[in-house]
């Protein structure tokens, strides 16, 4: 396998913001130590409008055990670390698994250096309309990288989150047949249950 990497292709605002030394009107510097992440936490905490945001998202979040006793902390006193990506079949691309790490990642970090709680959250885009984006993924097999998806749909426009998937038997059997002969049966036992007729990608 050859991996290649290219430069992001970008507007110019986007190249000023993913250039950490550029001097720019639009965006803040990027904190260059933990003082400097600490303060920066402190300013957001300060800006917003209502200090109790867990009250609101909880139910969205539905989360327990250390999920939900890490929110609290970051809520009574700290801060979030946010990514997220439109939903894909069976997570989408590897990219969006790279967000999801990121993101904790650089929770784990920032609370390891700045002694503040945070918490990494991932969000989906559920209300994205992209089905033919969403309605696919790769995984590798013998035969190099194949192709898995959803029928093609004719009610482009509607929330990935309105559209049900119908049966998805053929490509859950098409994934674990790329996963070899030493699948993790929770892992797939966990696929089975989410990507099932009466839900959504």
């Amino acid at each position: 396998m050859r991996i290649v990497s290219t430069p992001l292709a970008a507007t110019g605002l986007t190249r000023i913001g993913m250039d950490r030394n550029a001097q720019s009107q639009w965006f803040e510097p990027v904190p260059q130590n933990a003082e400097g992440w600490r303060a920066r936490a402190e300013l957001i905490r300060n800006s917003l409008v209502t200090k109790d945001w867990l009250t609101a998202l909880a139910p969205a979040f539905n989360a327990s055990g250390a999920a939900a006793e890490r929110l609290e902390r970051a809520a009574k006193s700290g801060v979030a670390v946010t990514a997220g990506q439109q939903p894909g079949l069976f997570g989408g691309p590897l990219y969006t698994w790279w967000k999801a790490f990121s993101a904790l990642s650089l929770a784990n970090r920032l609370e390891a250096e700045t002694g503040m709680s945070v918490v990494p959250v991932f969000w989906a885009a559920t209300d994205d309309s992209d089905h033919a984006e969403a309605a696919a993924t790769f995984v590798v097999t013998n035969e190099g990288a194949s192709r898995i998806a959803l029928d093609p749909r004719e009610d482009t426009g509607r929330a990935l989150a309105e559209i049900p998937l119908g049966d998805v038997s053929a490509q859950l059997d098409l994934l674990v047949a790329a996963t070899g002969s030493a699948p993790n049966g929770a892992i797939l036992d966990l696929l089975r249950s989410a990507y099932s007729p009466g839900r959504t990608i």
